[in-house]
């Protein structure tokens, strides 16, 4: 019977532990080493999200997004310097870690982050979502950081295989919304965005499905 008791005591513990690695710290808001003002700027942001289910914006960068389902040709031979950053392929981006593409009708490709002799620490994928939008994944390498991450617990969720996960949208009825979803791993940070007109929950919920997909690989 104590034997029983002990193993019932601690189900609630083992429930609540989730796959977060040594070097990802969650910490409350208050004891990150941010300015004040920043602080409170994060706090109404995740209190905005909270209440009306997105943070409203009116962001170009979402319309432009949608565009490059139907004119990706146009985008791969632009004279925007950043667009002509863009790839076709991903051999043609060497990159300081090994990575396989796995997400679905792929647009192009484009290197992120910081570029060492060894390649670029980061990529990121542009893809046709069909129904959820036009979608880009961001994959950072962090596996070489020099010191642990932070990351504010308020409004972490745990979506993406029980890793620490937080969920962000971002737009208005103008301009489109911005779905996104933030995942983190020992050696990885991954981001999936998703640009679409119109908001509705049922469309997190299929990124969600999505970005689980992608991280099993």
């Amino acid at each position: 019977m104590k034997k029983l008791s002990a193993i019932l005591f601690m189900v609630p513990a083992i429930s609540l532990a989730h796959n977060v690695p040594d070097n990802i710290k969650i910490v409350p808001l208050k004891n990150m080493g941010f300015p004040v003002k920043i602080k409170k700027e994060m706090q109404s942001y995740n209190d905005i999200q909270k209440q009306n289910g997105y943070v409203q914006s009116d962001n170009t960068y979402t319309r432009k997004l949608l565009l490059m389902r139907s004119n990706t040709m146009r985008f791969l031979k632009s004279d925007d310097p950043a667009e002509q950053e863009l790839k076709k392929s991903l051999s043609e981006i060497p990159l300081n870690f090994k990575y396989k593409n796995n997400v679905p009708n792929t647009i192009a490709y484009t290197a992120l982050g910081l570029e060492t002799k060894e390649g670029w620490s980061g990529i990121k994928i542009f893809f046709d979502g069909k129904e959820i939008g036009t979608c880009e994944l961001s994959v950072f390498n962090i596996a070489n950081a020099n010191q642990p991450m932070q990351l504010n617990e308020d409004g972490l969720t745990y979506d993406v295989n029980d890793k620490p996960t937080r969920i962000n949208i971002e737009g208005s009825h103008n301009s489109g919304f911005m779905y996104s979803v933030r995942w983190y791993d020992k050696n990885f940070v991954h981001e999936l965005q998703c640009a679409n007109l119109t908001y509705d929950k049922r469309i997190t919920e299929k990124i969600i499905v999505l970005a689980n997909t992608i991280d099993k690989g």
